[in-house]
C-alpha cells in the first residue's frame, strides 16, 4: 500500500475551522506525537541560518561546522529548494520561503534527554502535534542534507546517513503523514530512521486560531509531556 499523491485543498489537514470531522480524524492520528526543535540560546526560537544573506549564512555555517561548513552551506540551499518545490506539490501553505526544522516523534524525552546531554546550551522548544495548525508544515523519513538530488527519479532521493526507506525522496503534508504513520509505523529505532517536520511559517500557530502563536517552551520540564 503506498501513500496517496492527492493533493488537498489546505483545510483537509488542521485547518483553520476545526470542525470537520476529517481534521478531527487528523488531529486523533496525530495524539501522542510531538514536534521538537533546539536552538541557540542567543538566537530566535525559528530562525534558521538560511533567512540570512549568503555571505553571513555561509560564514556561519563554517564557524559551526569547520569542516563542511561552506559545502553544508551549499547543500543547505539545494535540499531547501528541493523541499519547497515539493512541499508546494503536496499541497502545503508556503508561508515563509525557508523552512525551520522539528522532529516528529512519539519520544519527545528522548530527545530532550540526548539534547541536554549533547547541546546542554540549547532551548527546547515541544509542540503537541495534533494542537497545532498543520496547513504550512511538510514531513520526511530522516533529513535529508547531503541526499543525492542528481537523480530526476525523485524515489531515488535517498539521505546518505540513514536505513533505506520507501518514503526516502517524499515531502508529505499532515494528511499524507497520518497515511504513511498507518503504513508504515513509526520507526522502532530513531538512530536508524526518523521523521523530520518542516515548518514553512515564521512561527507556529494553534489549530482553530488564525495567526495565534503557540507558546514555546524553554528546558520543558517532564511533566507538560504526558
Amino acid at each position: 500500500m503506498g501513500i496517496s499523491d492527492k493533493t488537498p485543498c489546505h483545510d483537509d489537514f488542521n485547518g483553520a475551522s476545526g470542525t470537520d470531522a476529517a481534521q478531527e480524524d487528523l488531529r486523533a492520528k496525530l495524539s501522542g506525537y510531538y514536534l521538537v526543535r533546539s536552538y541557540a540560546a542567543d538566537a530566535a526560537p525559528y530562525d534558521v541560518i538560511s533567512d540570512l544573506p549568503a555571505e553571513e549564512g555561509q560564514r556561519i555555517a563554517v564557524k559551526n561546522d569547520p569542516v563542511r561548513g561552506a559545502d553544508n552551506y551549499q547543500q543547505r540551499l539545494r535540499t531547501e529548494e528541493w523541499l519547497h518545490e515539493n512541499a508546494v506539490e503536496s499541497g502545503v501553505a508556503i508561508d515563509k520561503a525557508t523552512p525551520a526544522y522539528f522532529a516528529f516523534t512519539n519520544d519527545p524525552d528522548a530527545i530532550i534527554a540526548h539534547t541536554r546531554e549533547h547541546a546542554p546550551h540549547k532551548e527546547i522548544i515541544v509542540l503537541p502535534a495534533d494542537q497545532v495548525d498543520l496547513s504550512n508544515w511538510s514531513f520526511t523519513m530522516d533529513d535529508h542534507f547531503f541526499a543525492n538530488f542528481d537523480d530526476p527519479d525523485a524515489g531515488s532521493t535517498v539521505p546518505s546517513h540513514a536505513q533505506p526507506h520507501p518514503l526516502h525522496g517524499r515531502v508529505l503534508n499532515a494528511a499524507q503523514l497520518a497515511e504513511a504513520l498507518e503504513t508504515y509505523g513509526y520507526p522502532d529505532d530513531p538512530y536508524q530512521n526518523n521523521f523530520e517536520a518542516q515548518m514553512w511559517a515564521a512561527a507556529p500557530t494553534l489549530a482553530g486560531q488564525d495567526q495565534a502563536p503557540c507558546v514555546h517552551q524553554h528546558s520543558v520540564p517532564k511533566s507538560t509531556l504526558k
